[in-house]
């Protein structure tokens, strides 16, 4: 009962991000606007996939498609950040592998209307490698590692973490994708992932936008 309700209520993790962006959104540095959008774009995948399952629709191929679009939201948010190291060509270079495998993945691998595990897989490695980055970065530099010093660090440390934890869930879903006390308690902390991700996220851009 309580790994349903955790996983029914999950979506909601976006209400307090998505109410920062509108409220602060004018005064949040251009550097994070990639992360509103991506906030943006997940609420309103959350509503198209919640009435797809209401009516009991496949809704599958509405996931390929969000994958896309948040690997380019997040990559495009990693792509500002790095430009002072002059590493963008190499987030341009992962981005096209990315959307080349994706597709691959979208309609000769798994089919649109299958759930895209290789494609999340890819994703959640790349994500991990641009934040593992960030922070070989910081003590490079000889910056102290303190994940709530900026913005910037809670939302990579957010980012980190929920793709890492993620990334385990994706790489075990052959052992956890039937209707067993496993599949509840993976997708259980997947909900508890997504509420850390989002709440971390909306205190990043909180913060931001002060003045």
């Amino acid at each position: 009962m309580v790994s349903k309700f955790l996983i029914n209520v999950a979506p909601l993790s976006l209400i307090f991000p998505l109410i920062v962006c509108i409220v602060k959104g004018k005064s949040i540095p251009f550097l994070l606007r990639p992360v509103i959008v991506f906030i943006i774009v997940a609420s309103v995948s959350e509503i198209v996939l919640t009435y797809y399952w209401l009516n009991k629709k496949n809704n599958l191929f509405l996931l390929h498609i969000y994958t896309i679009l948040e690997f380019l939201m997040i990559s495009a948010f990693y792509y500002a950040l790095y430009r002072r190291y002059n590493h963008n060509w190499i987030i341009t270079l992962l981005v096209i592998c990315f959307l080349f495998f994706a597709g691959i993945d979208m309609f000769y691998v798994h089919g649109i209307n299958e759930f895209n595990i290789y494609a999340r897989s890819i994703e959640c490695l790349i994500i991990i490698s641009y934040s593992v980055f960030y922070f070989y970065r910081q003590l490079v530099e000889g910056k102290p590692m303190a994940i709530i010093k900026t913005p910037i660090d809670l939302i990579n440390m957010a980012l980190l973490a929920y793709f890492s934890i993620s990334l385990f869930l994706f790489l075990f879903s052959n052992y956890i994708m039937a209707e067993t006390i496993k599949t509840y308690i993976a997708w259980s902390v997947h909900a508890i992932a997504l509420w850390l991700l989002y709440t971390t996220i909306g205190i990043a851009l909180w913060k931001a936008g002060k003045k």
